[in-house]
Parts: C-alpha cells; sequence; structure tokens
C-alpha cells in the first residue's frame, strides 16, 4: 500500500466517521425535543403550550 493508498484510505474513514457522528447528533436533537414535547407530542408537559 503506498501512501498515496493509505492517505485516501484515511480520509474515506474520516469521511464516514463524520457522517456517523452527524447522525449520532440528529438523533441526540430529536431525542432530547420529544422529551420537552411531553408524553402526547404537545409543546408543554402538561399538554399545554409553553409560554
Amino acid at each position: 500500500m503506498t501512501v498515496v493508498d493509505a492517505t485516501a484510505e484515511a480520509l474515506d474513514r474520516a469521511r464516514w466517521l463524520q457522517i456517523a457522528g452527524e447522525a449520532a447528533d440528529d438523533l441526540a436533537t430529536d431525542a432530547v425535543i420529544r422529551d420537552q414535547a411531553g408524553p402526547d407530542g404537545a409543546d408543554g408537559a402538561d399538554g399545554g403550550v409553553r409560554a
């Protein structure tokens, strides 16, 4: 394996790690939004609208 091949492979792996990290961040953000929405999906925990 040449230095060029190794560099290309490392960059490809880094790209996939970045994609996976962004996906994990999106999932965590979605989980926080769902948690804040409450059990019924309303904006407030009691089903009302937060001020």
